[in-house]
């Protein structure tokens, strides 16, 4: 897949081969070239993340590695599957992909109509922890584009019937890997779903106010909006690099320190003759 395939193409990679082979597999392309691939091994891995490719994977899967060999309609959707790597004429997983190039023996696929990164749903369904809601987006029929699945409640009030109202319109902008910016058009209370794995060190703002982000449908986020025009934003903060620094510079201080007070506790003859000695 070139950079040029992949121009302002914000969808995600999935290979699709033998899980043996997967585990192995390792592909610098993802780095070099800046695309995402849903599956892979990574010593660390996000809690949401791990327990759901478990729960809709086939295959049993060790440690950290994750690897989708049959995924349902609702995960291509969640994860923003665009595209397939696989080698030619092997059976994909969603058979209207088409054919766009091809290298030795594997073949690269688009799919058509991939939702985008982010949506503007208009039904919701509250659930009480990770648990239900894992159970409900892995429920036979799930239908991430007509109903989102909340952890707690939106402050929406009462969720109207899936398709009852007009859609919504999002526009979705990528500021780095730790922001965004959304424009966002709802004719009625929505939720936009962000399909990037939920984590708590994200936050919104709605319209320049403080935003709650909800997981939504177990594994992405979601932000609740009044109907309206709005502008929100996201940011990833992590506590812990601060807290690193900090640790960091009382380190160097402590040191800086002692290195004070050993020099006003030794004699100057002594440091003398230790730097002759050296």
């Amino acid at each position: 897949m070139t950079t040029e395939e992949r121009s302002g193409d914000p969808s995600r990679l999935l290979a699709v081969d033998d899980p043996a082979r997967l585990s192995l597999e390792f592909d610098p392309r993802s780095t070099v070239q800046g695309y995402e691939q849903v599956q892979g091994y990574d010593p660390v891995q996000l809690e949401r993340y791990w327990t759901y490719v478990r729960a809709v994977s086939p295959v049993p899967l060790f440690y950290n590695l994750s690897v989708l060999p049959d995924p349902p309609p609702a995960a291509l959707d969640l994860f923003q599957v665009g595209w397939f790597r696989a080698r030619a004429g092997a059976d994909l997983p969603d058979p209207d992909a088409t054919l766009t190039a091809t290298e030795g023996p594997w073949a690269l696929y688009r799919r058509v109509g991939v939702p985008p990164r982010a949506s503007v749903v208009g039904a919701w369904t509250p659930v009480v922890g990770p648990d239900q809601a894992l159970r409900a987006v892995t429920a036979p029929g799930f239908d991430p584009s007509r109903v989102v699945v909340v952890e707690g409640d939106p402050g929406l009030g009462p969720s109207p019937a899936a398709g009852s109202g007009p859609p919504g319109e999002v526009s979705y902008a990528q500021l780095g890997t730790q922001s965004a910016r959304m424009e966002v058009v709802a004719p009625a209370p929505a939720v936009v779903l962000v399909r990037v794995p939920f984590d708590p060190n994200w936050h919104a703002s709605v319209d320049g106010k403080p935003g709650r982000i909800l997981p939504a449908d177990d594994l992405d986020m979601g932000i609740a909006v009044p109907p309206g025009r709005h502008v929100v934003t996201l940011a990833y903060d992590d506590p812990w690099i601060g807290y690193g620094l900090l640790g960091s510079v009382f380190g160097v201080t402590l040191l800086g320190a002692a290195f004070v007070v050993l020099r006003r506790r030794v004699p100057p003859a002594a440091l003398s003759a230790a730097r002759s000695a050296a």
